[in-house]
């Protein structure tokens, strides 16, 4: 599995490394990552990070393709016990600008990629992956965004679902 993710998070680098020249675009953000579904059961809600690179845009920049990361820890909701889960990402998405130019702008996002979660109880860890598909909406002001995505991954036998509230700045 750790494979896997590693060769997401190299896949992201490749794409922002062949991206980078011109008139490449980043972004970087960080927020909540509320637990929702069987995964909410067991956890609190915990923090995360993205960041990701523009592998395109159209021509008036309102639709682009990105290459994601992702990272996010929730520690184990059960008082008597120590624990925590770990999730890394590697995806790609697309966002769709509902409105051109202006101060605020709406926009839609979607996508899809590779969830890696290790789950730690009591010093014994297990770490499983699987396909995960996410959608969700925000608002630009220029460089800096609000976010709020929904993600559900099909991770071994069950499913890990998450509401993911972000703040960020693009470059």
């Amino acid at each position: 599995m750790r494979r896997f993710v590693a060769a997401g998070f190299t896949l992201v680098a490749a794409l922002a490394l062949t991206a980078a020249p011109a008139q490449a675009q980043f972004f970087v953000g960080a927020g909540l990552v509320s637990p929702s579904g069987d995964f909410a059961d067991g956890f609190k809600a915990g923090l995360g990070a993205s960041a990701g690179v523009a592998v395109f845009k159209s021509g008036d920049e309102r639709f682009k393709v990105w290459a994601e990361g992702l990272f996010a820890r929730n520690d184990l909701d059960i008082s008597v016990l120590d624990g925590s889960s770990t999730m890394m990402g590697a995806f790609g998405s697309a966002t769709l600008d509902l409105a051109a130019g202006g101060g605020a702008i709406p926009y839609i996002v979607g996508g899809a990629g590779y969830l890696s979660q290790k789950i730690e109880i009591e010093g014994e860890s297990e770490t499983e992956g699987g396909l995960a598909l996410f959608g969700g909406g925000g608002v630009s002001f220029g460089k800096l965004w609000l976010e709020a995505r929904y993600t559900t991954a099909s991770i071994a036998d069950g499913t890990t679902a998450f509401l993911a509230a972000m703040v960020g700045y693009s470059f």
